[in-house]
């Protein structure tokens, strides 16, 4: 996609992204944010579409492929552990597995999954699966605003994404966390490179003192702890909300490890009154989207593939070596038997003045 537009929703709050495709990366072109009367639902996704149509004509955003965010919140986040098999088969063998393990009833759900490998090369997958009523959502609101939906992405992934492109980036193949905080909730999650390791919602009650957020922090730090001690965090990364500002700052001597701002349009030209933890989704999701590598997206979920034969192609190579050397073949003949015409026709000529 050379230029896409990205829409992350923090209950009722707004986050339209314009970017584009750059060379090394993601060029951001323009930001909005705005609320709505009411937080997004199915039954308002024709009005929240018609909304946006008339944003993006009042701001002059041409029309273009549209990568939407969904919240911590509205999905589940499964490890599984499956056989190995053969890269066709692994969809549906990670999706029953997944299915045996989900209390979500299968029909009710859309599942994809990140492969990845365990210990002494163990088999596993992150699956995420998201309710059919959110992507039904999300295309109603981007069919009332005339835009083809390109991808529907878990906003942690796109968290991990922004973070690469901080001051200073976290080490490659150490585990770091981060915490954006919205309006009506935050994201808190634990990754390493690219995959998410630990990823929790942070209710609004966290956020609204110094003291339960930082509770909620410690708790979380834990818990990952314990299920990962394989991977201990080395670094936390803060966007903050428009409550709490400064919030980073007053913690740092609090926690055990290097607390960092995280500001999501550092690097840009572009400005916005909005806070960093309502932007940091959205210029993750483009910058995700920009990549071109998309870990997990509801709208093309992983799926079985056809099995490829092996002897294929030899059969086709053999087959098309067989018809270049009948060609050959029947060239020669032709160019044999036109000589001997020719041979023939000369004979005949000179018998011809011979007997006259």
């Amino acid at each position: 996609m050379a230029r896409f537009l990205v829409i992350d929703a923090d209950g009722p709050n707004i986050v339209l992204v314009a970017a584009s495709t750059a060379r090394g990366g993601m060029k951001l072109d323009q930001v909005l944010s705005w609320t709505l009367d009411a937080t997004p639902s199915l039954a308002a996704a024709e009005s929240v579409g018609r909304a946006l149509r008339e944003k993006m004509a009042a701001a002059r955003i041409p029309s273009a492929p549209l990568v939407f965010g969904i919240g911590r919140n509205r999905v589940i986040f499964k490890e599984v552990k499956h056989p190995a098999v053969p890269a066709h088969e692994e969809p549906a063998v990670v999706r029953f597995q997944a299915i045996k393990e989900l209390t979500e009833t299968p029909d009710e759900v859309v599942i994809d999954y990140q492969p990845r490998t365990g210990m002494g090369g163990e088999r596993r997958a992150l699956v995420v699966a998201a309710k059919k009523e959110f992507v039904r959502m999300m295309q109603g609101i981007a069919q009332a605003a005339g835009l083809k939906l390109h991808a529907i992405i878990p906003r942690p992934f796109a968290l991990a994404a922004v973070v690469q492109a901080a001051v200073p980036p976290p080490q490659p193949g150490e585990a770091y966390a981060v915490l954006a905080a919205g309006t009506t909730g935050g994201e808190f999650l634990v990754a390493r490179d690219n995959q998410i390791l630990f990823a929790r919602p942070v209710t609004a009650p966290a956020l609204a003192a110094d003291a339960a957020l930082l509770s909620e922090l410690r708790r979380n730090l834990a818990v990952h702890s314990g299920q990962n001690p394989h991977a201990p965090v080395k670094a936390l990364y803060i966007a903050e909300g428009s409550t709490l500002r400064g919030f980073a700052g007053r913690v740092k001597a609090t926690l055990a490890v290097p607390v960092f701002e995280l500001d999501p349009l550092a690097g840009t030209a572009i400005t916005s009154d909005a806070a960093p933890g309502h932007l940091a989704g959205a210029v993750g999701l483009a910058r995700v989207a920009a990549s071109g590598q998309v870990p997990i997206n509801f709208i093309k979920p992983r799926e079985p593939k056809p099995p490829t034969d092996p002897h294929r192609r030899p059969l086709l190579f053999g087959a098309a070596l067989a018809v270049a050397l009948l060609f050959g073949f029947g060239a020669m003949a032709w160019m044999q038997i036109s000589a001997k015409d020719q041979t023939m026709s000369s004979l005949r000529h000179d018998l011809d003045s011979l007997t006259t």
